[in-house]
């Protein structure tokens, strides 16, 4: 829990210092995003790869 709020805090501190200088929220948010799906696709294709296995001998394919 502890964690999820330092995490959190740095969040907020680190938006407010890069709309300070100027960088555009929309722009943080795009980088957001693409930091977000960097690091959730590789977890997801290791947590996920013996199922998909099993999903596709089912299939047939």
């Amino acid at each position: 829990m502890v964690v999820v709020q330092a995490a959190l805090v740095g969040n907020s501190v680190f938006y407010k210092l890069a709309s300070s200088i100027g960088m555009s929220m929309s722009v943080l948010i795009a980088y957001r995003f693409v930091f977000a799906a960097a690091f959730i696709v590789p977890l997801a294709l290791l947590l996920e790869r013996s199922s998909s296995y099993t999903y596709i001998c089912a299939s047939g394919f």
